[in-house]
């Protein structure tokens, strides 16, 4: 009985804006729990564990735990692995990478009756963010969402950690790590890693801007093949490193969103590093000035005021990434004519999340801000089995888009 009741009090706080409603209550409604209700088969669920019936069973005080988790959305358990690189790097040495696992407590026969797929969903941000990027900054970002309904959620940076960033100290003593360490190094480890953990040879990726890109680039390497060696997992029986290596084909489904490939066309940004100043681009300036000043590691403000873009940075970022990325987003940003190879079947199917929306509620050029609309159409044209869709957001407002949120979690199920 404790379960029905429980299940029946999830559903008044969900419907709270209806039942606990101050005004004249005029309207009539009906709400009941019946045997296809998710939300009521979650608590069926979750007080069904066998440690729950445990409780349940002796009046346990830590069955007040359970409930209080139950009602409350934190029916998830939280643990943070590490991930080492190779010491093959541009710099010569290895890196340590976290990768966080945000995993339910609901079970493999709750999942299956909703539609929820075992495999993992892995989580990148882009530039300028961190390990909990897609947590949101209120916590509950998409990540925390989708751990809280029953997926098996990751998320890794290849940007922004403590080792390669040196994000909590003001000493710069972390690598100046290029684009190439990121698609050979840091997210071949990472995905390894998460197989490793998981015990799973596929994963759904999710990927916004640079950690779209990343992972194109290195699955465009690795994807037919595989990885061998590809970095290091953590053994916590043996407390030692061992080799692990990325499957070949390790994405089932690929989700990316405001992807900059070649940034060939004009964007808000590009347009500003485009500039001439005394006949050299102001991003080019840009670069020189952080390299004379001898900074490997800058905040999005460090560049954007020496780029003389304040406004386009308004939203300050207390994360960093190295200079040397910097350098390689700001010269195909200047280019004209770059190129972006990707191969074709990248993954089993393809999801892709355009920005129509400029900073600002402006829209002075086809795309989010950032990222030209013309080369998220240059990839979708280009991988098998993929579908774009087109939201009318900026660079980051893409990511608590609710077309965008659903739309995520119809795709991996």
């Amino acid at each position: 009985m404790i379960r029905k009741q429980l299940a029946a009090v999830k559903r008044l706080i969900s419907a709270r804006n209806i039942f606990l409603d101050k005004g004249t209550g005029s309207k009539s409604y009906t709400v009941y729990i019946d045997d296809f209700d998710s939300l009521g088969i979650s608590v069926m669920d979750l007080m069904s564990r066998n440690e729950t019936k445990l409780h349940l069973k002796n009046n346990n005080i830590t069955l007040a735990n359970d409930v209080r988790k139950i009602l409350f959305d934190n029916n998830f358990e939280v643990a943070v692995k590490p991930v080492k690189t190779l010491s093959t790097t541009s710099y010569n040495n290895y890196s340590i990478l976290r990768v966080k696992n945000v995993n339910s407590d609901f079970s493999v026969s709750y999942k299956d009756a909703v539609g929820i797929s075992n495999f993992p969903v892995v989580f990148s941000g882009g530039l300028f963010s961190n390990l909990i990027a897609w947590e949101g900054d209120n916590g509950k970002g998409l990540a925390k969402q989708m751990a809280g309904e029953g997926w098996d959620v990751w998320e890794i940076e290849i940007t922004g950690g403590p080792e390669t960033d040196c994000s909590s100290s003001e000493i710069d003593t972390c690598p100046n790590y290029t684009y190439s360490d990121l698609t050979d190094f840091y997210w071949p480890a990472s995905i390894a890693g998460v197989q490793k953990y998981s015990g799973k040879n596929q994963i759904d990726y999710v990927g916004h801007s640079n950690g779209c890109r990343a992972a194109l680039s290195s699955l465009n390497s690795y994807s037919t093949s595989g990885k061998n060696n590809s970095g290091y997992y953590f053994n916590y029986n043996t407390g030692q490193y061992f080799l692990v290596n990325l499957s070949t084909n390790p994405v089932r489904k690929f989700i990316g969103v405001a992807c900059p490939t070649t940034l060939n066309d004009v964007s808000d940004i590009s347009v500003i590093a485009r500039e001439l100043k005394g006949g050299v681009s102001k991003g080019d300036l840009a670069i020189r000035a952080l390299y004379n000043d001898k900074i490997q590691h800058i905040k999005r403000q460090s560049y954007a005021g020496r780029l003389d873009a304040k406004a386009w940075f308004v939203a300050r970022s207390d994360y960093k990434i190295s200079t040397a990325l910097m350098k390689f987003y700001n010269d195909i940003s200047i280019e004209t004519n770059t190129q972006f190879a990707v191969s074709p079947n990248i993954a089993n199917r393809t999801y892709l999340f355009a920005g129509t929306e400029g900073y600002f509620g402006l829209k002075h050029y086809e795309g989010d801000g950032v990222v030209p609309l013309s080369d998220m159409l240059m990839l979708n044209n280009s991988l098998d089995n993929s579908v774009l869709y087109l939201i009318k957001e900026n660079h980051g407002g893409i990511l608590s888009n609710p077309l965008f949120i659903g739309t995520i979690k119809e795709a991996v199920k």
